[in-house]
């Protein structure tokens, strides 16, 4: 058993000294209070103390007692144990430096220990000597205080029923209240804590009284911590520049070739649902669309837009935004593949350089960085272009992107190296340093879950963004110069694209009460229609203005309705002059007398066929009718019997009834066959 000693206050000066056993680790057995058990039993999730005492007020949240994380009492914050004991107060309480502290990561303490004071002590009892300790340590006959505060004094004065709203406890200064977790004493009554001040939570977080709930944004969920966040659906990938070349690298860490094209790939965006990525080639002056939904990817082009640098995709519109970073004049524009539009938006003072661009669709607004002088400002504009503002000053900003459910900027700095939260506003929030020497000069800052990952040296990196806000390192990636986050929640589907039903003669944006139609010029026209342009100043789409692209359309339009009109002449010949005329062959109009009135008998059946002069038709008082069964015998005859006369039958009745109806000249080849009535 291990014990220290320590002089009991209660004895006389001029008695002997009382020698107290106590266990130096761990707090005696609530059955054997002499009984002690070695330190690394302590906090282990396990019961190793009769009554369990060797887990009692343990916080897991920090890993427990094998993690590098020392937990703080009075604040849901973990600190590095490398930095418990060491004579400067990490936690707001001091707990970081208070002899239990010390002897959990088994340092020594200093003979001249410092004494930290706690900004908040709402869970403990505030010595004399300004630190904080346990209520259950306090009038427990056991001096825990540095300067004894903790006991003696009116420890034997009890606390009156209903003088306290919460709690009520015995000090040394006599009884006092105290609140429930959650809650802050003022005087006798206890006001909520506002623990969402602390951030504790991933995404969100709600207040109630004596607590909080933290919620997660769409197309996310609570993992079991109920504090941090993950995607619904889908895997993450990260695609990166590196050269003239696309890469992916997926959640099981392989690298993918993706697609190359001519002049080397810097900065980049993805569509993630259509499957495209937009990429910047300031060298050959381009800006690519690149399609990855089929087997082999394809790629778009667009010149004629000066140099193409910073890269930022509204998803809801498919406009992309980027910087033309011409040395002569430089401007922020906007284009779209699919309508062949291009705007300019903004003109940048002479000698800034854009460092960082990103959009945010579903609050329509972009922001960027310029960089003068050795400053960096902040700014902020429509998607339109307009609306410009300066949110911030930073000493440097190299990486740019944005929370839009939180409407939270985070801004990359490489001096000094670290994060840097503001809100839309331009009110500051909160900045996080990079304690590793591995993690510095962050560039290319993107949004995932609960982390922002950044390029570092030859490593993407990422933070936490809540509660410990611990960095670490993702992957190694090679030379990669820009990357992007592939999935689905980090580009919202819950925003309404209104130029949808927008008339517009060229670009549509979204603006901020609705659709706005931006001219080329970067002015907003109100009916939609915008003034001609000269063509040398249009962008080319893989070679072509829009102008020519209409204009070829209508060409191709005419040689289409040409060959659709000359293929339906085609058919129509081809019906005429081939399969009507074989049908017609078989269709052939024969014709017969009836016999005048007062005639009851005709001789000999005489058949009229049509020539190119009309019809024979007789007398006119005679009526022709077509008599199909006496020409099909004739004409059976005539082809079978090479000619051969056919004697007349022999009848009672007519001649000409009689060779119409009889059953021996009834036809084997059924002849198609039509007449009319003729008088």
């Amino acid at each position: 058993m291990i014990t220290r000693y320590a002089i009991d206050p209660q004895v006389n000066d001029d008695a002997d000294v009382a020698l107290l056993p106590q266990c130096l680790f761990l707090p005696p057995s609530s059955i054997d209070t002499m009984l002690c058990t070695n330190r690394r039993l302590r906090c282990n999730g396990k019961v190793d103390c009769p009554g369990a005492t060797d887990e009692d007020g343990c916080d897991f949240h920090c890993g427990g007692v094998d993690s590098k994380y020392f937990p703080c009492k009075q604040e849901y914050k973990c600190v590095k144990k490398a930095y418990v004991c060491n004579g400067r107060k990490d936690c707001s309480d001091g707990s970081d430096e208070t002899f239990e502290a010390c002897v959990n990561v088994n340092k020594t303490i200093p003979l001249q220990h410092p004494v930290h004071v706690a900004e908040s002590c709402s869970d403990g009892y505030r010595c004399g000597s300004e630190e904080c300790v346990e209520w259950t340590r306090v009038c427990d006959n056991t001096t825990d205080c540095f300067d004894g505060s903790d006991e003696g004094g009116l420890c034997g004065k009890v606390c009156k029923y209903g003088t306290c709203q919460h709690k009520c406890h015995t000090t040394p200064r006599g009884p006092l209240c105290t609140c429930s977790h959650g809650y802050v004493a003022h005087g006798s009554t206890c006001r909520d804590v506002d623990e969402c001040k602390q951030r504790p939570c991933s995404h969100a977080c709600v207040n109630l009284p004596g607590s909080f709930v933290c919620a997660c944004h769409r197309g996310y969920a609570l993992r079991s911590d109920r504090r941090s966040c993950k995607a619904l659906r889908g895997r993450l990938s990260v695609i990166y520049t590196r050269g003239s070349s696309l890469w992916a690298m997926t959640n099981h860490l392989h690298n993918i070739h993706l697609h190359s094209d001519e002049g080397t790939f810097g900065d980049l965006d993805v569509d993630v649902r259509n499957k495209k990525v937009y990429v910047a080639s300031s060298q050959a002056k381009k800006l690519f669309e690149i399609n990855l939904s089929g087997k082999d990817s394809t790629s778009d082009r667009i010149t004629n837009i000066g140099i193409p640098d910073k890269v930022a995709l509204d998803w809801i519109t498919g406009n992309v935004y980027f910087v033309d970073a011409s040395a002569t004049a430089s401007y922020i524009r906007v284009c779209n593949f699919h309508h062949r539009r291009c705007a300019r938006l903004q003109k940048l003072p002479s000698g800034s350089k854009v460092t960082a661009l990103s959009v945010d669709p579903s609050n329509r607004l972009m922001f960027y960085c310029t960089t003068e002088a050795g400053e960096a400002l902040v700014w902020s504009a429509s998607l339109s272009g307009r609306n410009v503002s300066d949110l911030a000053t930073a000493q440097s900003c190299s990486g740019l992107t944005v929370d839009s459910f939180s409407k939270i900027l985070y801004i990359a700095s490489d001096n000094p190296s670290g994060i840097m939260e503001l809100n839309y506003d331009g009110s500051p929030k909160t900045v996080f340093h990079f304690s590793k020497k591995d993690l510095h000069s962050p560039r290319d800052v993107a949004l995932f879950e609960d982390h922002i990952y950044f390029l570092s040296n030859s490593h993407l990196s990422r933070c936490l963004l809540f509660a410990t806000k611990t960095c670490d390192s993702y992957d190694h990636v090679i030379n990669a110069t820009n990357f992007a986050i592939r999935h689905e929640s980090v580009q919202r589907d819950d925003i309404t694209n209104d130029c949808v039903d927008k008339v517009c003669a060229n670009v549509c944006a979204l603006g901020p009460i609705g659709a706005e139609c931006v001219c080329h010029d970067g002015s907003v026209s109100g009916d939609g229609t915008c003034p001609l342009v000269k063509t040398s100043e249009l962008a080319q789409f893989n070679g072509w203005t829009y102008q020519e692209y209409r204009s070829h359309s209508v060409s191709y339009v005419l040689i289409a309705v040409v060959l659709l009109l000359f293929a339906l002449y085609l058919c129509v010949f081809v019906y005429y002059h081939f399969i009507k005329k074989k049908n017609a062959a078989d269709n052939m109009h024969v014709r017969y007398k009836n016999a005048p009135e007062g005639v009851t008998q005709i001789p000999n059946p005489f058949i009229e066929m049509p020539d190119a002069a009309g019809y024979a038709l007789g007398s006119a008082a005679a009526h022709e009718f077509v008599n199909p069964l006496q020409f099909v015998r004739n004409y059976w005859q005539e082809s079978f019997f090479k000619k051969k006369p056919i004697s007349p039958p022999i009848s009672t009745g007519p001649a000409w009834w009689t060779t119409a109806l009889t059953p021996s000249h009834c036809y084997k080849r059924p002849v198609p066959f039509s007449g009319s009535i003729m008088g």
